[in-house]
């Protein structure tokens, strides 16, 4: 058995691994880079051998190149649970249609310079033919080809989201090997903490947050529920980046339950917009799929409304929102800037002292978030300078992603210490600390593997 790591090494995005047995290859998740000046065209292997993608849940750093996939010849089947077919759907369309966005851009500046015109990384067509051999199999079912065998189990990241328990069989040998995928932290509102508790002879992790520990949540909620405030009485403008899928839901219920909160009742006034028609899909799929959800939260009825928030649906509204008053709280996607409806906002706000930016999630490496969030003086958003004046806040106990104690518990919870633990998808500190604490517990043959290694097992 061999495992080649091509992506999310030393970063957070482009997650791929392409794992190899005597009679398959398979490729476990393909995800775009979502750093600046990466190059998702990259392919180092022939997808034309690809046997089978194994996915581990529907966030674009994750599934955003199975289009290119198909596009190159690959015509396997993709694995992935049911939720993260319905959530791929809306999230590889949405993806084809930035990508079609950005070609065309691109290719005015390129025509007047009298270069060749580019074509985009895929578009709708590649996508629709890439879904057609999506195969969504149930939580904890096995599922087998050959010596290969296979289940998802639930991680707790977003709705669908799984780890993925390999078993292969192969020359008189029997291994197991558990790609975590990312994992939920503990004070995710909306989904259980992960489930896999079992046994692996190598374990494939992740380590986003490796390096630090989340916010307590009621301090967390205490922290928004108080910027909010302060946004409301001053007659100010917040603004907050989010991702569509899983946080902008997790956000909603966050809002809801502070305003139950006697010290929080005046938000029940704060005009509430929340711009993100993909998130608006992902919301609709979040609600179909209650009984995924928390215990608690299965029976209750409108689970995402507030009379106060008005998701927004089309362009000419984004400009309404923007003339309108103050106070009021701007929810926007992408989660790191680097795209989207949120970007509108920036561009119109960020010279502004009466905005606030109030970051709830991940800034990766040399994204416009990251640099916002580092307080830069100005950013460059489409080559367009822009000062930045506003109030930069972050918050960290909102992030899908498990924090350094929920890592090391979910190490800790396993049957048996694995062989060797690869950790992966996070930046090379947080990687580092990891490794560290794991050793202080006693863990060996921890791993901190490079872009395209291979390594044999």
């Amino acid at each position: 058995m061999k495992i080649t790591f091509l992506g999310a090494t030393g970063t957070v995005t482009g997650s791929c691994y392409l794992l190899e047995t005597s009679e398959h290859k398979i490729l476990i998740d393909f995800g775009l880079y979502q750093e600046e000046n990466e190059d998702n065209s990259e392919i180092n292997f022939d997808p034309k051998e690809i046997d089978a993608v194994l996915l581990t849940h529907s966030h674009i750093d994750h599934v955003g190149r199975i289009p290119l996939l198909f596009k190159k010849g690959f015509t396997g089947k993709v694995y992935c649970t049911n939720q993260t077919k319905e959530l791929a759907v809306i999230m590889l369309k949405d993806s084809a249609n930035i990508q079609e966005r950005a070609t065309e851009f691109e290719n005015e500046s390129r025509i007047k310079a009298g270069l060749d015109k580019k074509e985009p990384l895929y578009n709708m067509a590649d996508v629709e033919i890439s879904l057609a051999y999506f195969y969504p199999i149930p939580f904890n079912k096995k599922e087998a080809f050959n010596n290969v065998t296979f289940e998802f189990i639930e991680s707790g990241h977003i709705l669908g989201a799984a780890s993925i328990l390999i078993d292969i069989k192969e020359n008189n040998y029997h291994e197991t090997i558990c790609f975590s995928g990312d994992l939920g932290n503990s004070g995710n509102l909306l989904l259980d903490p992960p489930k896999f508790n079992g046994e692996c002879d190598y374990l494939v992790m992740e380590s986003t947050y490796g390096n630090r520990i989340h916010e307590d949540v009621k301090l967390r909620s205490e922290k928004l529920g108080n910027i909010l405030l302060d946004i409301y009485n001053n007659k100010e403008i917040g603004i907050i980046p989010t991702f569509s899928l899983g946080r902008t839901q997790n956000i909603i219920l966050e809002l809801k339950k502070l305003m139950k909160i006697d010290k929080y009742k005046a938000l029940t006034n704060l005009p509430i917009y929340i711009d993100s028609p993909l998130g608006l899909k992902a919301t609709k799929i979040y609600e179909n799929n209650k009984e995924s959800l928390k215990d608690n939260l299965m029976h209750e009825q409108n689970l995402f409304s507030l009379d106060n928030a008005h998701f927004i649906e089309e362009l000419k509204e984004t400009f309404t929102i923007m003339r309108s008053d103050n106070p009021k709280l701007i929810i926007s996607s992408s989660g790191m800037c680097n795209g989207g409806k949120i970007l509108f906002y920036l561009k119109e706000f960020l010279k502004s002292n009466l905005t606030n930016i109030i970051f709830i999630g991940y800034q990766a490496e040399n994204t416009l978030g990251r640099k916002i969030l580092e307080k830069t003086t100005s950013v460059f958003i489409n080559k367009k300078e822009y000062k930045v004046n506003a109030k930069i806040h972050k918050i960290n106990g909102y992030s899908a992603h498990a924090d350094q104690t929920d890592l090391i518990n979910f190490v800790t919870n396993l049957k048996k210490s694995p062989d060797i633990i690869f950790i992966t998808h996070g930046e090379d500190d947080s990687r580092e600390v990891l490794k560290d604490k794991l050793t202080e517990k006693g863990y060996r043959n921890i791993i901190l593997p490079v872009k395209n290694k291979q390594i044999q097992m």
